[in-house]
């Protein structure tokens, strides 16, 4: 009888209660721009999720040849999200379709280390 008594108030305790869900470590990904977006102008700033803190980002983008993002900063929050800017997106014509890649890039034992790249292609400019 006292398990029984013990069960059910455990059951209502755990019932009243707010659920806490323990979720896995977000996949990296560009989350803006998505996949053949259309944006405005020749700047941008990308964001996405995923990346652990003490990281950094490179990136690139690819028209007629692959240009890295030197001048662009890496913002890591605590949560993962991430923001990368200013990329640029000068491509004209032809070359006026951009694909995007971001690289994450750790410190390992006292060496840079590139982790996961996400990519988005397709990026037009109005």
């Amino acid at each position: 009888m006292y398990l029984r008594l013990a069960l059910a108030v455990v059951s209502m305790l755990l019932a009243a209660s707010p659920m806490v869900v323990l979720s896995q470590a977000s996949k990296f990904t560009i989350t803006y721009p998505k996949e053949n977006a259309m944006v405005q102008g020749k700047t941008i700033v990308l964001r996405g999720q995923g990346v652990e803190s003490g990281a950094t980002l490179e990136g690139s983008v690819l028209t007629n040849d692959l240009y890295k993002q030197d001048r662009a900063k890496a913002t890591i929050n605590q949560d993962g999200s991430w923001t990368f800017g200013p990329v640029y997106l000068d491509g004209m014509g032809e070359f006026n379709n951009h694909t995007i890649q971001v690289t994450v890039i750790r410190m390992v034992n006292g060496k840079l280390q590139r982790g996961d790249t996400a990519t988005v292609g397709g990026i037009v400019r109005k």
